[in-house]
């Protein structure tokens, strides 16, 4: 069922220069970390992207195959196999094509418990964490839909990128991140976060990759991926780690 038009909030480009200035005006420091391009899941591509890189966004085509992986994967989910940690911050999403500002709120709340001077004070971003911590999924779901400062901060976003907007897209914006030494999968139309295994501060780039080239080896015809990374905007923090 379509969402109605005052419902709607529009889709978000998959741009970093668009998202870096919507989270800046939602009271996060782009000056400290800041979306970067992720040119291909391949170790060159990774090699680019300055480090440490705290979440990766992917937009993804929302194809038949993705839809049926997903009722498979759904299954999965409800065994005790999927462990989340209780740290782990999580949200439904219910309005309508919110999805590239549910994933920034996804990577964003979570390092905040290792960055919390990146969010300032009274921001969107302080707000929402004090007013929702003690929320479920849902209820933190249905407090963001209701936010029409922020519904109003999301379609400014929009109107600023340079892809044509529609009502109708066929494409979803999901997060990784590291929670407690595990990867975590954050898509606001899944049950719960999905939990892909070990993963080290260090790791979150390439461990993402891994996940993310699944998706695309599901659909290997298709061409509408995009992957961004939240990374380090002021140097590398990791020179004296190697990857494994």
């Amino acid at each position: 069922m379509e969402a109605a038009e005052d419902d709607n909030w529009m889709p978000l480009e998959s741009n970093p220069e668009v998202i870096n200035t919507f989270i800046k005006e939602l009271g996060f420091d782009v000056s400290q970390f800041s979306l970067v391009d992720v040119l291909s899941t391949e170790p060159w591509a990774q090699e680019m992207v300055p480090q440490p890189v705290s979440a990766v966004f992917f937009l993804y085509p929302i194809s038949q195959k993705q839809k049926e992986y997903a009722k498979v994967e759904a299954e999965k989910l409800k065994t005790d196999d999927n462990k989340v940690s209780s740290n782990v911050f999580f949200m439904k999403q219910h309005a309508a094509n919110a999805c590239g500002t549910v994933a920034a709120f996804h990577a964003i709340v979570n390092m905040n418990r290792d960055y919390p001077d990146l969010i300032a004070k009274e921001s969107f971003f302080a707000n929402f964490i004090d007013n929702t911590k003690t929320l479920n999924a849902e209820e933190r779901g249905n407090y963001f839909k209701k936010d029409k400062g922020l519904e109003k901060a999301h379609k400014k976003a929009v109107k600023k990128g340079q892809s044509e907007v529609t009502a109708r897209v066929s494409t979803h914006f999901i997060a990784f991140v590291e929670v407690d030494g595990s990867l975590y999968e954050l898509d606001g139309r899944k049950s719960a976060p999905v939990n892909h295994g070990p993963c080290k501060g260090n790791e979150v780039l390439a461990k993402s990759c891994n996940v993310i080239q699944g998706f695309m080896d599901r659909d290997p015809g298709e061409l509408r991926f995009t992957i961004m990374a939240l990374a380090f905007a002021g140097g590398n923090q990791f020179d004296q780690f190697a990857y494994e």
